[in-house]
């Protein structure tokens, strides 16, 4: 297909007409993107193509570090993090009368402190889940329940923690478990002390 015969009669040679030969596989593309490179009628592709003509990875790898480079960057804001540590804790310190308790308990002034700092600790925390015996509960979860803590709490737990005679290996997260679940074993704490009281004083029996 690359000739065409035409005859002319009247025994004139006939004229043959060869065709511009294109390469099948020479995609559109360049032709619509390319600038200058293979503009016009350009029968074979150029060897020393411009490199306007690569792929975009240059491009794409620029970009993605700037990317990472942002992402890298955020952080949480440390004033704003100090500035909610310190209304947590003054919410505590008033809510639990820590005062009050470190006055009546003296010789406890450096645990309390110390619950007072694992309170904050876990309310500012911005873990999605803190363990709480062996569960991960969500930290709203856990942290309105030790927003909810009052000073009698906190002296529960002192108790329990005094009258404990096994050996605790995790402190913290003893205290930790005992203050959120101080709301829900307080009462009947106290009323299983006052009925065994009874009992050793001999009440209970026959009315």
């Amino acid at each position: 297909g690359l000739i065409s015969r035409v005859r002319q009669g009247l025994g004139k040679p006939d004229r043959i007409y060869v065709h511009k030969c294109v390469r099948p596989e020479m995609s559109k593309g360049p032709f619509q993107r390319c600038q200058n490179d293979t503009s016009g009628d350009v029968e074979w592709t150029r060897l020393d193509m411009s490199k306007r003509h690569t792929n975009d990875t240059d491009k794409n790898k620029t970009e993605k570090k700037e990317t990472d480079l942002i992402d890298s960057s955020f952080r949480e804001d440390p004033d704003q993090k100090m500035e909610e540590r310190d209304s947590y804790r003054k919410y505590l310190k008033e809510r639990l009368c820590l005062e009050q308790l470190q006055q009546e308990n003296p010789w406890r002034r450096e645990m309390l402190d110390g619950i007072l700092d694992l309170l904050v600790d876990v309310c500012s925390s911005s873990q999605a889940f803190i363990r709480i015996g062996r569960d991960e509960k969500p930290l709203p979860v856990v942290r309105s329940q030790l927003l909810q803590l009052t000073g009698e709490h906190i002296q529960y737990v002192l108790d329990c923690f005094c009258e404990n005679t096994r050996k605790v290996y995790n402190v913290r997260q003893y205290l930790l478990t005992s203050l959120y679940n101080a709301p829900m074993t307080m009462e009947s704490y106290y009323t299983s002390l006052v009925n065994y009281d009874q009992q050793q004083m001999g009440f209970g029996k026959g009315g």
